[in-house]
C-alpha cells in the first residue's frame, strides 16, 4: 500500500537516504531506504518534505521506497518554481524610506 512519511535525510556522496514513517518503522523497526535512482526520477526534494511511497524489502531485508511523490507539491515542479516569492520584498524597501522621514 501506499504510505506517507518525511524525508528524514539524503546524502548526496552516497547517493542514498532515509524516510521516515511510523507505519513502516513499526513493521521494520527501521527507516526507509531512499535511493538516489528515486530521486532521479522525480527530482531532488529538500530534506524535511512530506512524501506518499510504497514500501519493498530490498536484498538485505531493509525497507525501500518506491513510486515516490511529494506531498503538496505539482509533479515535476521546476526548480526556480519557489522564488517568486522573493519579488513582495521590493515594497519593504519603499516602506523603510518612509520611517526615516518621521525621525527628522
Amino acid at each position: 500500500g501506499k504510505f506517507a512519511g518525511r524525508i528524514k535525510s539524503f546524502n548526496a556522496e552516497k547517493g542514498f537516504g532515509f524516510i521516515e514513517c511510523a507505519h513502516t518503522y513499526a513493521q521494520y523497526n527501521r527507516d526507509v531506504f531512499l535511493h538516489k535512482a528515486i530521486l532521479a526520477q522525480i527530482g531532488d526534494m529538500p530534506v524535511g518534505a512530506f512524501v506518499t511511497f510504497t514500501c519493498e524489502v530490498n536484498k538485505q531485508g531493509m525497507p525501500q521506497a518506491k513510486e515516490v511523490a511529494q506531498i503538496g507539491a505539482p509533479p515535476q515542479a521546476p526548480a526556480g518554481a519557489g522564488g517568486a516569492v522573493g519579488k513582495g520584498g521590493k515594497g519593504g524597501e519603499g516602506g523603510g524610506k518612509g520611517k526615516s522621514k518621521g525621525k527628522d
